[in-house]
């Protein structure tokens, strides 16, 4: 049986520290999430992601005009944000997603530490499973702008990623 991304209960989050003095968080509210799990072996297991690179919402619409900007994501040129994995290991009780990060037209490989936080089935009958993920990128390696203020970059080149999704297993 498939299990199915549910987004209504999953958050694609990222921070990023500004001037080196504060941490600017964020999320993106839009996003596609392909699953094949193999209940059997999950490192048989593949995810596609599609994240809408313009759904950037930091909580300030300036700001995240300026995200969406020329500047950094270009949202224009490059209006989603993708991710294929191509392998999945198991590292004790968890796992690391191996995959292709697509950002801003530059694809490099990632590595997605990543923890299942358990399964349920609630009074309706439905299951549930959750899963976390971090990672670290840096933006210089997709070409995303490092510019300077006095000497100190003006948003840092390591913006963290979290992930919180949750699937619901279908008939």
């Amino acid at each position: 049986m498939p299990w199915v991304y549910d987004g209504n209960h999953s958050v694609i989050a990222f921070d990023n520290r500004h001037l080196g003095l504060s941490i600017i968080k964020g999320r993106f509210n839009r996003a596609e999430v392909a699953l094949s799990i193999d209940d059997e072996d999950l490192t048989r297991s593949s995810v596609t992601a599609v994240i809408d690179a313009t759904s950037i919402d930091t909580g300030n619409e300036r700001r995240d005009d300026t995200l969406r900007g020329d500047i950094y994501l270009d949202v224009a040129r490059f209006p989603t944000i993708d991710f294929r994995s191509s392998a999945i290991e198991q590292e004790g009780s968890r796992y690391v997603i191996v995959g292709s990060l697509t950002l801003h037209g530059a694809t490099h490989e990632v590595r997605l530490l990543t923890t299942i936080n358990g399964e349920l089935t609630d009074q309706r009958g439905i299951t549930h499973r959750g899963f976390s993920a971090q990672i670290a990128i840096r933006r210089s390696d997709y070409g995303i702008s490092t510019t300077l203020v006095e000497g100190v970059f003006m948003a840092a080149d390591a913006i963290h990623l979290s992930i919180e999704l949750e699937t619901t297993l279908r008939d």
